[in-house]
């Protein structure tokens, strides 16, 4: 300073700041937080409008933007819209405490997104998003949140409805409604090693749309579900559970409700693996097979499920391998188009119990099969 002394070497920041009802109509970004620590964002609105096509950053222009080692804060009620870039961005090491009951709309990135080692460790719930060009919620680089509950996320997107991404970490991702986000884009999908603890309970759908997503939960390269997918409705997508590239299920895929897939209604291959069960599953109309298991590193068990309408197989095993005992038993498929109830290529089988009907045949096992087959009614 002017007396020649210098101020100590530390982080200076600002401490417990409340920001709300503020109305910002804007063509840069609208809430800019650097290094803020356990300040409250709370029933503002950030519009965006009169973008230059001089500004570098044209295309970067987010609602509220947190960087910087910025920690505790809270975002709430507050409405975004309109914005080029991201409608909440959280980057370079910074955490959020709550995520709550935020609008977001029409903006060119994603809804929120959480990235380069930020995060969320309370609740991020209860947000709608809609019609955000990249997706909807995205984690991504070393990012974590603690739950992702009850958010409601619509319309076309370029990407995902809720991404985690290059060795991102979830809770729970749990009763989120996501609808018609795009023909080729995945609803939940979780990529590059990242995990989750469920997938739980969340409603994806077409509404008026005639499709509600590509794959509607997707596990690709080395991801993981440490605890089991359950209890998740989802129509008109493309797959409704896709489980590839040495990703793993450690619990089961249970009691899902699976209405028209374009190709299957759960599908395990590349190296991937179901650790525990398949079963109480109900799914209609897969266009292809209900159940396609082409890779496991256990023993698996299907079971339970009921499967109707498929086109081709409706369970369909084929590992590769005779190595692990792949039992199907106490299912019940009835109303094939083409080809059987149950069919096992190069697999280590027993088919046990099963209910099959209106099928053009009931069991098929190729000769490089071994195991049994009985006490099946067809």
């Amino acid at each position: 300073g002017a007396d020649g002394k210098y101020f100590p070497t530390g982080n200076y920041y600002i401490t417990g700041v409340t920001v709300s009802n503020n109305n910002i109509t804007t063509a840069v970004t609208g809430i800019h937080i650097t290094d803020a620590w356990n300040c409250t964002f709370t029933n503002n609105t950030v519009t965006g409008k009169g973008f230059s096509a001089k500004d570098p950053l044209k295309n970067e222009r987010d609602g509220i933007f947190i960087q910087s080692y910025a920690k505790g804060l809270v975002l709430s009620n507050n409405k975004v819209s309109g914005m080029t870039g991201h409608g909440i961005a959280i980057h370079f090491s910074s955490t959020a405490k709550d995520i709550i009951s935020n609008t977001i709309s029409n903006c060119g990135g994603y809804g929120i997104h959480i990235y380069q080692n930020s995060g969320c460790t309370g609740l991020l719930s209860k947000n709608k998003i809609k019609k955000c060009a990249s997706g909807g919620i995205s984690l991504s680089t070393n990012s974590t949140v603690a739950d992702i509950l009850s958010n409601t996320i619509t319309g076309g997107c370029t990407d995902t409805g809720i991404s985690l991404y290059n060795n991102c970490e979830a809770g729970k991702i749990k009763n989120n409604t996501i609808t018609a986000i795009g023909k080729n884009a995945p609803a939940i999908k979780l990529s590059q090693k990242s995990a989750s603890k469920t997938i739980t309970g969340n409603k994806i759908q077409a509404g008026t749309a005639k499709y509600s997503c590509g794959r509607a939960i997707f596990l690709y390269n080395g991801s993981k579900v440490r605890g089991s997918i359950i209890g998740n409705a989802m129509e008109n997508s493309d797959t409704a559970i896709c489980i590839s590239t040495k990703s793993t299920v450690t619990g089961g895929v249970t009691n899902n409700q699976i209405l028209s897939a374009g190709k299957y209604g759960l599908q395990v291959f590349n190296a991937s693996t179901i650790k525990k069960t398949v079963s109480g599953n109900t799914i209609k109309k897969a266009a292809t097979s209900g159940i396609n298991i082409c890779s496991t590193k256990n023993v698996l068990t299907i079971d339970k499920n009921t499967i109707s309408r498929s086109s081709k197989a409706a369970i369909y095993v084929q590992p590769a391998s005779t190595q692990y005992k792949v039992t199907v038993k106490n299912n019940t498929i009835t109303g094939n188009k083409k080809g059987p109830g149950v069919s096992a290529l190069q697999a280590n089988i027993k088919v046990t119990g099963n209910k099959i009907s209106k099928v053009t045949f009931g069991v098929y096992a190729d000769q490089k099969c071994k195991g049994n087959i009985y006490s099946n009614k067809i």
